[in-house]
């Protein structure tokens, strides 16, 4: 079965510019879990920039379920392309498991890496757009247009062979507000995930194998949008607003991101 994602500028592409498509093999007769090897396979395709994936043996008799092919796809990576999700350029990638794998990095707490540490046997590809602009989140200004590169995307992927769900780890870059997954079928008429997790520790339940995105939130720290001016503004509003004793939001608190933080917002901010 073939499942062909659109390939955005850039992304993609080997070295001659040719579009990468990726084959799964669905029958994999060495693998402890067949199961387990088909969504690692096509995660990490995806992961890598893969643009188009042939999945073979769907429905077979030991070969991939098709509630798993269902899991995958349906419940992922289509829904991802659909929402343009993957129109970003993957630009590093980060591995935690037992072999080498060319071109990925280790998370060591290298400085300026998104992901600083994370749990063993993962694989964690960093998404980042070539746009020069973004929403910039003021709690009091409201959301603006601001001359700065979206924050990224991270595509996480369990990389066991076999076992249960478990809970996995990943300590990401302090500048992090927070990070979304990008789950739900809106054009099924189910809801999407509107929950933001605060903060640069970062925790998700996956089986083997199975991958999910996030859209992540940052700080906005650049002098120009946290100026002394700026604080004692917010410190008059606070004070109008809530009484002297009032704490105004710290302007490293100001965060730009995306639509999905946007509904979160405003759940939170006291009306």
């Amino acid at each position: 079965m073939l499942f062909r994602l659109t390939p955005p500028p850039l992304a993609g592409h080997d070295d001659s510019g040719t579009p990468l498509h990726v084959q799964v093999e669905g029958c994999e007769k060495s693998a402890k879990d067949v199961q387990a090897s088909s969504r690692f396979a096509a995660f990490a395709a995806v992961a890598f920039g893969a643009k188009g994936i042939v999945h073979t043996g769907i429905g077979q008799p030991d070969c991939t379920d098709i509630s798993v092919a269902r899991s995958i796809y349906a419940n992922a990576i289509t829904q991802w392309t659909a929402r343009q999700l993957l129109t970003k350029k993957a630009t590093q990638v980060f591995s935690s498991m037992p072999f080498d794998l060319a071109g990925a990095h280790k998370a060591n707490n290298s400085r300026g890496h998104i992901v600083q540490n994370m749990d063993d046997r993962l694989l964690v590809s960093v998404f980042e757009s070539s746009s020069r602009s973004s929403k910039w989140h003021s709690r009091r200004e409201g959301v603006q247009t601001i001359s700065k590169a979206p924050p990224p995307m991270l595509l996480v992927v369990d990389g066991r062979e076999e076992g249960d769900v478990r809970t996995t780890h990943l300590e990401l870059d302090s500048q992090v507000y927070s990070a979304t997954p990008m789950v739900g079928d809106r054009q099924a008429g189910f809801e999407e995930c509107r929950q933001a997790d605060l903060g640069s520790t970062v925790r998700v339940h996956l089986a083997p194998g199975e991958g999910v995105l996030l859209m992540l939130n940052m700080y906005a720290t650049e002098e120009q949008w946290n100026t002394i001016d700026q604080m004692q503004k917010l410190q008059r509003e606070a004070t109008l607003l809530y009484g002297p004793a009032a704490e105004p939001q710290h302007p490293k608190k100001r965060a730009h991101h995306g639509a999905a933080y946007e509904r979160h917002r405003r759940r939170r901010v006291p009306q």
